[in-house]
């Protein structure tokens, strides 16, 4: 932790974390979109500090949260599901929260195929046109980031489900609130990692 804004900070020590995981052969939990948020909402939870980790590869997400100022750390598994990997978080001006994920979940609702790739182009989606970002329906062969909502401080989430403006070639993508928008920020290719895209929510 730092007090001075980053200047300097304190020796780095174990936290107390208390996350339960499902046994696996190799457990990482790691965090995936680089930030996390404060809520700032009054209320009882005002100033939570929440991040998403992932554990494994596809195995599933944990929301972990603190309320002692990043003493200690508890989690949620209610995201701990196979398919979904790499997540981002924010809060919406509600008070709610936002999750997006990677996923490996095949086009169209269809299983989760491991690490997830694709040989085939999709002519259907090719990203943006240079004049402007049409909105896209979610096909049977669009791949699209999942996400889901908390409406009680990340404790409880929505069942995670594709959202049909957020197109990905399967990757991490990421989120961010400011004021009365949401931010996503990611590739917008079912192909290619390119046309990196900002794309705003004020709905």
């Amino acid at each position: 932790s730092s007090s001075d804004r980053g200047l300097t900070w304190t020796t780095c020590t174990a936290g107390s974390c208390n996350m339960p995981l499902p046994s696996s052969p190799t457990t990482c939990l790691a965090p995936t979109s680089g930030h996390g948020v404060q809520l700032t909402h009054a209320g009882r939870h005002q100033g939570r500090l929440l991040f998403v980790g992932v554990h494994n590869a596809y195995k599933g997400d944990v929301i972990a949260f603190s309320d002692d100022h990043g003493k200690t750390f508890q989690s949620s598994g209610a995201l701990h599901q196979t398919g979904l990997d790499e997540g981002s978080i924010a809060q919406l001006p509600n008070g709610s929260l936002f999750t997006i994920f990677r996923n490996c979940f095949l086009p169209g609702g269809k299983g989760c195929q491991g690490s997830f790739v694709s040989t085939k182009r999709n002519s259907s989606l090719t990203g943006l046109s240079s004049s402007s970002l049409e909105t896209r329906s979610l096909g049977s062969g669009g791949k699209r980031f999942y996400y889901s909502v908390s409406n009680d401080a990340g404790i409880h989430w929505t069942t995670p489900r594709p959202h049909p403006d957020l197109v990905t070639p399967v990757c991490q993508g990421s989120v961010s609130g400011f004021k009365e928008s949401l931010y996503f920020a990611g590739p917008y290719s079912e192909t290619a990692r390119h046309n990196l895209t900002i794309l705003a929510s004020d709905d």
